[in-house]
């Protein structure tokens, strides 16, 4: 699985119109008509994910990692946006992407964008193991969603207040900048 067709300093642009269910208010992410986080990063993946599909070997795919970003300005239901992306890296079978989102007065967004390339067969043999076990590393598998119970209108669980003295005292050291799902 080759991705050398794809270099750094490549850039890739798609434009957005922000519908309805896209809106915060729609999405469950907030109570206002604007184009909703959650659609922003759906729209920075999906214009990673479709732009670098044409350069990848028959058989493969990628999939996404890794988001960061910051939204700085709202943008209404109707109105227009542009994801660009610039790959920043390129190392084995991960990429990396520079993103900033722009809507038609300001830049909306920056952020960064991790996709790895990975074979999707082998993909999804790993994702779809055999009755039991995952195939090869004799782990029990997890059920899948059409295994699970389905409860029908479960009661609210609030989670723990953290310590007052806690909420105080969060700063850089509480997060990990090496996160990553890989």
């Amino acid at each position: 699985m080759s991705i050398s067709k794809i270099q750094p300093g490549m850039s890739f642009s798609r434009n957005f119109k922000v519908r309805e269910e896209w809106a915060a208010d729609r999405m469950g992410s907030g109570h206002v008509p604007v184009l909703s986080t959650a659609a922003l990063v759906l729209a920075m993946e999906n214009t990673a994910a479709s732009s670098i599909l044409p350069y990848l070997d028959e058989g493969s795919t990628s999939v996404g990692s890794r988001v960061e970003l910051v939204h700085l300005y709202p943008t209404p239901v109707g109105e227009f946006f542009t994801i660009d992306l610039v790959v920043a890296r390129v190392e084995k079978n991960r990429l990396d992407f520079t993103m900033t989102a722009r809507d038609e007065h300001r830049v909306i967004s920056t952020g960064f964008h991790r996709r790895h390339v990975v074979d999707t067969a082998t993909f999804l043999e790993r994702l779809l193991p055999g009755p039991g076990e995952r195939e090869g590393d004799g782990l029990p598998v997890s059920p899948t969603a059409q295994e699970l119970p389905v409860v029908d209108d479960p009661a609210p669980v609030p989670p723990p207040p953290p310590p007052a003295d806690k909420l105080s005292r969060l700063d850089s050291d509480d997060f990990n900048d090496n996160d990553t799902i890989f």
